[in-house]
């Protein structure tokens, strides 16, 4: 009676123990998927940040070709800028030649009326008159020519 009383512990440890193993099992498989689906997720979000970085690196690239083309531009600008200071500087010039040279043809020609205008001049004053070449320089852009002496001649 007393072995009957007893509780048979081998089988309810047997019991514990696929109980026990059951629930590891189902902890290994549900971890395992766990693990799985993080996985993938991971690997989707390096699949997306990858193809991120691609395209940044290529937006990238287009910005520093579009940094170089203006950079070659400004230097073509700049370029451009010192030849058109370097045109109007020469424009200047030559407009200042031009009424430097006006001034005496106008008064050349005053004289030159009131030698003919006097003819009781003697001849040899009329041998004191000095010719003036003029010479005609036209601008590429079309504007109005200056008007030059020739170097050889002296200015009246």
């Amino acid at each position: 009676e007393v072995d009957a009383s007893k509780p048979d512990l081998t089988a309810a440890l047997r019991d514990i123990r696929s109980q026990y193993e059951a629930m590891a099992t189902s902890n290994v498989q549900e971890t395992e998927e766990w693990y799985k689906s993080k996985f993938a997720d991971l690997t989707d979000a390096a699949t997306r940040h990858a193809e991120a970085l691609r395209a940044a690196k290529q937006e990238a690239n287009e910005y520093r070709r579009q940094l170089q083309a203006l950079t070659c531009d400004l230097e073509a600008l700049r370029g451009s800028r010192a030849l058109d200071i370097e045109i109007a500087t020469y424009r200047k010039l030559l407009e200042g030649e031009e009424s430097r040279i006006t001034i005496p043809m106008q008064s050349f020609s005053n004289l030159q009326i009131r030698e003919t205008s006097l003819d009781t001049k003697s001849v040899s004053e009329a041998h004191l008159k000095r010719s003036i070449v003029v010479k005609t320089v036209e601008t590429r852009d079309g504007e109005r020519p200056a008007w030059t002496l020739n170097p050889c001649q002296k200015p009246i």
